[in-house]
Order: C-alpha cells, then sequence, then structure tokens
C-alpha cells in the first residue's frame, strides 16, 4: 500500500516538473521572439 503511495507520488512529482519545463520552455521561446521582432524593428 505504502509503495503504491509512493510511486504516485513520484509519478505526479516527475509530470509536474514536466509541465514546468514546458512553461519554462515556451516563455524562453517567446521571449527570443520579442527580441528578435524588436530588432528587426530597429533595423
Amino acid at each position: 500500500m505504502l509503495t503504491i503511495i509512493i510511486e504516485h507520488l513520484s509519478a505526479a512529482k516527475v509530470s509536474s516538473i514536466f509541465i514546468l519545463l514546458v512553461i519554462y520552455g515556451l516563455l524562453v521561446l517567446a521571449r527570443s521572439a520579442n527580441m528578435l521582432i524588436n530588432s528587426l524593428n530597429i533595423s
């Protein structure tokens, strides 16, 4: 019983970390796209 709970917790932790990584990647992509658009506007 305890091992099932631990496995469930670790799976939830892994999925939450994966979601955080995806959100972080999207933020970095949006920031780099903003910098590209700004440099194009300047030139």
